[in-house]
């Protein structure tokens, strides 16, 4: 789910455009800013709410 590099953000997964948007790398900016037991916490919160879905 982490997104290890900027690089492997803009790779292409089976021909499609897989670039993130503005929006999207600001956010995984914003999550390595976070210490690693509020990065888990953060992903727990993430998984309890598509799991409520």
């Amino acid at each position: 789910m982490l997104v290890n590099s900027d690089a492997e953000s803009n790779q292409t997964a089976s021909g499609e455009d897989q670039r993130v948007t503005h929006a999207e790398h600001h956010l995984v900016k914003v999550f390595r800013q976070l210490s690693e037991e509020h990065q888990n916490d953060m992903l727990r919160f993430i998984d309890a709410l598509l799991n409520a879905q």
